[in-house]
């Protein structure tokens, strides 16, 4: 077993600030601010200057593949506080009219396939999301957690037992954050 060393760094652009205690990491912006755990015994994530610095020591082949991971979550949070990502889904209502809105935490889908108990979703703290006529958006500085928002509502759609080439009713992802 070959053991390495491992040190990948990112930069931090202007605007953006980041504090680390530990292995808590918090990164603000203009857009937003992301709060995230990076615990492992063997990885240390610090800044320099401009950097952020993720460094592993003795790394054995598995722990090896976890700080490219760290680095590009953490690329990503930089990214998102900067610009948010937003996805994009399209209600889809062919045998009955859906209604869609937003009420106070939760996403409520009334009327799918005729149906007269609503379905809900609930929207995370560092979530917004828009209903405007057919098009649902959802906007996060965190891209995993606007993209587990967005599939969550595409997946309270979902009916088992239905022809999907028949019954096209649902909520779904037309455009995916870059």
């Amino acid at each position: 077993m070959v053991l390495k060393n491992i040190n990948l760094d990112i930069g931090i652009p202007q605007g953006v600030s980041v504090h680390i205690v530990g292995s808590l990491v918090e990164i603000s912006g203009p857009k937003g601010n992301i709060k995230r755990d990076f615990y492992h015994p063997k990885i240390v994530i610090k800044t320099e200057g401009n950097l952020i610095k993720v460094e592993g020591k003795k790394l054995n082949s598995k722990e090896k593949m976890i700080v490219p991971t760290f680095k590009a979550i953490l690329e990503n949070n930089v990214k998102g506080v900067v610009n948010p990502y937003i996805y994009e889904l399209k209600v889809c209502s062919g045998h009955f009219p859906i209604k869609v809105g937003v009420e106070g935490k939760q996403l409520v889908v009334r009327n799918l396939l005729g149906e007269k108990v609503p379905r809900a979703v609930e929207i995370p703290l560092n979530v917004k999301v828009n209903v405007s006529g057919n098009v649902v958006n959802v906007e996060s500085p965190d891209k995993s957690l606007a993209g587990q928002t967005a599939a969550s509502i595409e997946k309270i759609t979902i009916r088992p037992g239905f022809d999907k080439r028949v019954f096209q009713d649902g909520i779904y992802i037309t455009k995916k954050a870059d």
